[in-house]
């Protein structure tokens, strides 16, 4: 599948819509590839960056909060609820109030960098793409947006989500070369 935004905010998808990527909910109950672009429909807002996962879509609206849709089955998109695919645009509450200014979205995880240069990971973390070991042994996932701790104290200026991997890149005024976090651990 494809999303792509406009210079106006609009949001428009084409593709695989099985996992409810394009926020269409009619389309996303065939298993037909929709191939005339479809307007993904806004909550009153427009879009000011947007990124594909996998099998899922983030969307950071004009409104400073995070929005997303398609499949959730690992808590990629940060939303806790049962339900396996949200259908459409659908705010990511535990990031309101965090004034995020980047998204980033990988196979079946995601990011999310606030002003103050915090990084904020959801979703799997089976190769430890999160940025952190699960604490208790139990869930190789978090639906859950959750600061990296191991950034504390490093300011982050840009996030760029992979497939199974994660970077984060400071924003070093003093150095020459900015600093590079990957964030992930060998498979």
């Amino acid at each position: 599948f494809m999303v792509v935004q406009t210079s106006a905010g609009e949001v428009w998808g084409w593709g695989d819509n099985s996992g409810g990527v394009l926020g269409d909910p009619q389309s996303a109950e065939t298993n037909e590839n929709i191939t005339t672009p479809i307007k993904i429909n806004l909550p009153g807002i427009h879009s000011v960056a947007v990124s594909a996962g996998y099998d899922h879509v983030l969307m950071l609206g004009s409104d400073g909060n995070v929005y997303a849709w398609g499949k959730n089955d690992v808590g990629q998109l940060g939303i806790d609820t049962p339900e396996e695919k949200i259908k459409i645009p659908t705010l990511v509450d535990k990031l309101c109030g965090k004034n995020i200014t980047a998204i980033a979205a990988g196979k079946r995880f995601s990011l999310a960098l606030s002003e103050d240069g915090t990084v904020y990971s959801f979703g799997l973390n089976d190769k430890r793409q999160l940025g952190y070991a699960s604490t208790d042994g139990s869930a190789e996932f978090s639906a859950t947006p959750t600061k990296i701790k191991e950034l504390n104290g490093i300011s982050i200026a840009q996030i760029t989500a992979g497939y199974e991997s994660a970077i984060a890149i400071t924003d070093a005024a003093e150095a020459a070369i900015p600093s590079i976090f990957t964030i992930t651990s060998p498979g």
